[in-house]
């Protein structure tokens, strides 16, 4: 499982947890978790946002997150 809590200072964590059969009956297993440091200390809603002002500025239509993207991921989303 990976966890991702932009507020924490630990941002990524993956848990190792699974489920076992014995004898019939199911045993819920959790094993070591794993700390990703990620070097980043500015918020994401920021970045986007200064991202999609400085789209509006320029005039570019290549942004990193314009609508087919903001579509392919409603797509996907509704295809789980």
């Amino acid at each position: 499982m990976l966890i991702y809590d932009m507020m924490a200072k630990n941002k990524v964590v993956l848990v190792e947890r699974r489920v076992e059969s014995c004898n019939g009956e199911f045993r819920h297993i959790e094993g070591v978790s794993t700390t990703i440091p990620i070097d980043d200390t500015e918020e994401p809603l920021y970045k986007e946002m200064r991202e999609f002002l400085a789209t509006i500025k320029s005039g570019k239509t290549d942004c990193l997150s314009d609508g087919q993207l903001g579509l392919d991921v409603v797509k996907t989303i509704e295809s789980m």
